[in-house]
């Protein structure tokens, strides 16, 4: 069980996550998607940004990213319909770094510690 600070939730104290076999895989789900929107987003920035498919799939990849993002926060917190609504009210950084402590708190990953996948990047 791990705790995550969710007082930008409006919760007083941490919340309690078992890290039962479900919130570990959507956890490396979710990190392993986080992964590929870098490599997607370096991607795009090669390719022409003036072009409207372009725009349209960064416009597309952003929404399913917000979407993606919320989901897994609700999952793994089991927040009510009212709470759920307060992510919607978060900065997307927020969002974001919200979702960053359950992955490495579920994964058990310190800050700062290298994954397996940055470790075999950095030896390339």
């Amino acid at each position: 069980m791990v705790k995550v600070n969710a007082k930008i939730l409006g919760y007083k104290t941490p919340i309690e996550i078992k890290t039962t076999t479900k919130n570990v895989r959507q956890a490396t789900v979710m990190m392993r998607n986080t992964a590929q929107w870098a490599v997607e987003d370096e991607e795009r920035s090669e390719a022409n940004s003036e072009d409207p498919k372009i725009v349209v799939e960064v416009l597309t990849a952003q929404i399913n990213r917000l979407n993606e993002l919320s989901e897994f926060i609700t999952d793994t917190l089991h927040l009510n319909a009212q709470k759920a609504e307060k992510l919607e009210d978060l900065e997307v950084p927020e969002l974001q770094e919200l979702a960053n402590e359950i992955m490495r708190k579920v994964l058990q990953i310190q800050p700062g510690e290298d994954t397996e996948s940055d470790q075999k990047s950095d030896a390339k």
